[in-house]
């Protein structure tokens, strides 16, 4: 039987090269002569594949913009790295390794003050936390203090009550795109606050209340999508139960939900502008028509 081999991109190959033979003192990588992303991609290789040793090296070489670190990487080397660079994407991976003992509440907004100088803290565009874990209480209002100009926030996998998700919308009225992606919220209220609000990314979120989302009139993407099918009261139900529409609404993705026809042609009567419908995976795919 013949296998199967799979090979990097040469683009990935020459920044992992690039990466090693710079950690090996072999080159030096000249001071503002890379591009913002070539910057960015050697620099993820370093820390993705590489142990760092001399972050003095990377701080004078380089000029980094975006900075993807996981629980493991909160570290010194790491920590004056991330502080000295001005950032503008900036994504933290909180999953950690399951212990019996650790019990303690981790203080992000302490996190990304380690990680962001003042520089960054008003330029930073994007930022992504990933859990699951436990954030100690008042997190929301310290986030939205330190990164008041995000254009892009995703939070996906831990807790969010009712009022931190309104003080979140009510904060940051820079918002292009928000991912709240596996997250349990009993109501959107608030939402329509992000009046800039383009794109509303919700996988495998549960969220039994959507009613404030049909004031946003600019959301353009909608993603209702699951990641496994299951029978339960999904967002794609919740969406379709009150019968209005998002009239700039372009694509819709609901992969993974039972669609009725019903339901199809309604959402087709009132999205007079929706161009796309993902609908991967929808059990009932065949039975449907989308000519109507």
């Amino acid at each position: 039987m013949d296998q199967i081999v799979t090979l990097r991109p040469l683009k990935e190959l020459a920044l992992l090269k690039s990466a090693e033979a710079f950690e090996n003192s072999q080159i030096q990588i000249p001071a503002g002569k890379l591009s913002p992303e070539e910057n960015n991609g050697i620099f993820e290789k370093l820390t993705k594949y590489i142990i760092l040793e001399n972050s003095d090296r990377i701080i004078e070489n380089f000029n980094i913009t975006r900075i993807k670190l996981g629980f493991r990487d909160l570290k010194t080397d790491l920590l004056k790295i991330a502080h000295s660079m001005n950032l503008e994407h900036f994504e933290l991976n909180l999953e950690r390794p399951f212990t019996f003992e650790d019990n303690t509440k981790f203080d992000l907004p302490s996190a990304l003050t380690a990680c962001l100088n003042p520089e960054s803290q008003r330029k930073l565009k994007k930022l992504k936390i990933e859990g699951p874990t436990d954030i100690a209480r008042g997190w929301v209002k310290k986030l939205c203090q330190l990164v008041p100009n995000l254009q892009s926030l995703s939070i996906q996998r831990f807790p969010i009550t009712k009022y931190e998700f309104r003080t979140i919308c009510g904060s940051l009225k820079f918002l292009t795109t928000l991912d709240i992606s596996e997250m349990k919220i009993q109501t959107l209220n608030g939402i329509s606050k992000l009046q800039s609000l383009k794109n509303l990314i919700m996988i495998s979120a549960y969220c039994p209340d959507l009613r404030d989302l049909f004031n946003l009139e600019n959301l353009e993407y909608l993603d209702l999508s699951l990641h496994y099918e299951h029978s339960r009261h999904t967002s794609f139900d919740c969406y379709m139960e009150p019968g209005k529409s998002l009239p700039s609404l372009k694509v819709l993705d609901c992969s993974m939900n039972h669609m009725k026809q019903e339901e199809l042609n309604l959402f087709l009567e009132t999205h007079p502008n929706i161009e796309t419908i993902g609908y991967l995976w929808v059990k009932n795919y065949a039975e449907l028509d989308f000519e109507v």
